[in-house]
């Protein structure tokens, strides 16, 4: 496993769907959090290309699990911290072995709140 941070990844909807954040209840252990977040190559080029990564997150408890819950909100911009982690699966369509790689998020640090919230401006003018 090698170690992965990323720096300023902004979370995006899941593959597919418009959700942003997969649960997954693990009996008696915890909870299984999955998002997904897009990156910059070089943070500083704005026409640099983007990487896409899978990220998952174990919460021992439900303080935990609501912590990240609020952190991870579309279009957050996050740093994180974690290990790169690689799992094969069959395909059902040709047989062929494939490849997933994601990151065991150990550490995540909010950089930005993203703009979904509406804003009220309480200007004197």
């Amino acid at each position: 496993m090698k170690k992965v941070e990323l720096t300023h990844a902004e979370v995006t909807p899941l593959y597919g769907t418009q959700d942003v954040i997969k649960e997954v209840n693990v009996e008696g252990k915890g909870t299984i959090i999955n998002f997904n977040v897009k990156t910059r190559i070089n943070d500083r080029v704005s026409n640099s290309p983007l990487i896409f990564e899978k990220c998952t997150f174990f919460s021992n408890s439900a303080e935990q699990t609501e912590s990240i819950k609020s952190m991870v909100k579309l279009g957050n911009i996050l740093d994180i911290k974690g290990a790169q982690d690689r799992s094969s699966y069959t395909d059902k369509k040709t047989g062929e072995k494939k490849y997933s790689d994601s990151v065991k998020v150990r550490e995540i640090t909010p950089v930005q709140v993203g703009a979904s919230a509406p804003v009220e401006d309480d200007l004197p003018f």
